[in-house]
């Protein structure tokens, strides 16, 4: 892994630098939101009247609301405390605060229970091939991760490892998954040449590649691993078909994804 990579996930991970990276943004984003939904409950809200309802200097309450600095936890809490518990829920729930989570359990997949139960049996697998291919690149991304946070439930040994194209500031990140900030052209290529030779040193048991194209030479690098470990290829780009895995030892799957209005429907081929 470059050092590039490194410092993308420290920032992520970490949310303290400058720069304005997902948690700062939604912290930030929910403050402003909640002090709105203040304002019509209580009528409006100067920052000294603010202050005195939540205890933070109005400095500070000027600061977080043009995104100096990042509300804290305690401060977020009051403020949700002076709200109706039905508009605490709905305004979590808004797709700007809360990050989707993505795991077979979620509903856009729970609803086929036997597709459901056959991915888990394909996730206690040791090793082998999983291409995932779709139309709708946010829907493949969905698919993808969700196997990548499945994969850590159903084996909860399993190390886990891999490159997403995508900058997760819309789904929750699969932990050791280094996301690539929607890199795209020859510096998405720089980063993949960089991280991947380290991650298969690493032969982790659980490997995840989305976003990143599907051609032969890089298929004939994840076919190598998957003899050693599970790998997940996923593209809306529509890699391979599923002949190019039957030559995988481990054995191999083609998942076909269709986004359905507010569902996923798949449809699974095993490589004979």
């Amino acid at each position: 892994m470059n050092e590039t990579s490194k410092k993308r996930k420290s920032r992520f991970e970490k949310g303290l630098d400058s720069e304005p990276g997902p948690w700062i943004v939604r912290a930030t984003v929910l403050f402003r939101r909640l002090r709105a939904e203040l304002e019509q409950t209580h009528g409006p809200l100067t920052l000294p009247d603010l202050a005195s309802l939540i205890g933070e200097p109005k400095s500070t309450l000027g600061n977080w609301t043009h995104g100096s600095g990042q509300p804290s936890v305690e401060a977020i809490l009051r403020c949700m405390e002076l709200l109706p518990p039905n508009r605490r829920i709905e305004i979590m729930d808004e797709r700007r605060i809360l990050r989707v989570y993505p795991s077979l359990e979620n509903p856009k997949l729970a609803h086929d229970a036997t597709i459901v139960s056959q991915l888990k049996t394909i996730l206690r697998g040791p090793n082998g091939l999983i291409l995932v291919r779709g139309d709708n690149d946010e829907a493949v991304t969905f698919v993808a991760n969700a196997l990548g946070h499945s994969s850590r439930a159903v084996s909860r040994q399993r190390h886990t490892e891999g490159l997403d194209r995508h900058l997760p500031d819309w789904f929750v990140p699969v932990p050791g998954i280094i996301y690539l900030d929607n890199l795209l052209g020859a510096p998405l290529d720089r980063e993949f040449e960089n991280a991947w030779p380290s991650i298969c040193e690493r032969k982790s048991s659980f490997v995840l590649v989305n976003g990143l194209g599907a051609s032969v030479q890089r298929l004939n690098e994840h076919v190598r691993l998957a003899q050693q470990s599970l790998v997940v290829v996923a593209d809306a780009i529509r890699p391979p078909a599923l002949q190019a895995i039957r030559d995988v030892p481990s054995g191999g799957h083609l998942i076909t994804v269709f986004q359905e209005r507010d569902r996923i429907r798949l449809e699974i081929q095993v490589a004979a």
